[in-house]
């Protein structure tokens, strides 16, 4: 990984202005499936951080993620949902 995700890791993680983590996780959207240690850092932040803003936000980019993958490759991207 590049010093700009591991910027933006330690931001998301840890940085004290709250703005500031939400922008940092929503900037890793792009190192989601190229990088499978930000998926786990994403998905920590979603499942584990004290803030309820945090796990919104990195659950929301875990689910755009999500329904991405199910659109490039022609699938529902959930059940009872149709693929085209």
């Amino acid at each position: 990984m590049g010093p700009r995700v591991e910027a933006l890791i330690e931001s998301a993680m840890n940085d004290v202005d709250l703005s500031s983590r939400l922008r940092a996780i929503e900037s890793l959207e792009p190192y989601l499936a190229l990088e499978a240690r930000v998926r786990e850092i994403v998905f920590n932040l979603a499942h584990h951080d004290n803030n309820a803003k945090v796990r919104k936000v990195a659950s929301a980019l875990l689910e755009e993620d999500h329904m991405s993958i199910h659109r490039i490759r022609g699938s529902p991207s959930r059940p009872g949902a149709r693929g085209r």
